[in-house]
């Protein structure tokens, strides 16, 4: 399992700026869980750039990414949007979410066994 993620966020519906409503509840998040403050720049970067669709590296491995996501779906229901993730450990290294009204719709890896043809 890789320890950095590449994620693509798009936001289908809502408004990015509910983000900074639960900022602090975020920051909370990371720090229950051990996770840098500095991974809350990624989260605002990652839903920054969603007019042009742009990658945001994490160096979080990919369930620590889709739980902090998941948080953030959970938090602010009005938003709707995808998440993808690119892990560094090759083609297969790779997962994605769609979240509606707070709740994964989709979901998809990450995928923890190699299939060989």
């Amino acid at each position: 399992m890789s320890f950095s993620t590449t994620v693509y966020l798009t936001l289908n519906d809502g408004n990015k700026s509910a983000l900074t409503a639960i900022r602090e509840e975020v920051a909370a998040y990371l720090t229950e869980n051990a996770l840098s403050q500095d991974v809350l720049k990624d989260v605002e970067q990652a839903f920054d750039t969603h007019g042009s669709p742009g990658p945001v590296m994490f160096s979080l491995e990919p369930w620590s990414v889709i739980a902090l996501f998941t948080f953030v779906a959970e938090h602010i229901p009005s938003l709707s949007f995808d998440v993808k993730g690119v892990g560094d450990l090759g083609p297969g290294d790779i997962w994605t979410r769609e979240f509606v009204n707070g709740v994964a719709v989709f979901e998809a890896g990450p995928f923890e066994e190699k299939i060989y043809c």
